[in-house]
């Protein structure tokens, strides 16, 4: 998928796995967006999200969460949920 064409920003906030592994990993597979290295979770507490690991969130414009997926999720419902804020 690839969205770099003005429907919004995307980022990835690591928690627990090493940011410059991680880093490498993403440079590896050709994956370019922004990542946030998040030690002690905090943005997790304050979005409220502490259900489970990996979560998928899509906000829209003003910051409101869209999309909340725990655990893994299909390319499909992650396309249709970011399409429909365009």
């Amino acid at each position: 998928m690839n969205y770099r064409s003005g429907a919004g920003d995307s980022s990835s906030a690591r928690t627990k796995d090493d940011p410059d592994a991680a880093a490498d990993l993403l440079e590896s597979t050709g994956v370019r967006f922004e990542q946030l290295y998040d030690p002690d979770a905090e943005l997790l507490r304050q979005l409220r999200t502490v259900q489970g690991l990996p979560i998928t969130l899509v906000l829209d414009a003003d910051g409101a969460i869209t999309l909340r997926s725990i655990g893994e999720i299909d390319e499909a419902t992650l396309r249709d949920s970011i399409e429909a804020l365009r």
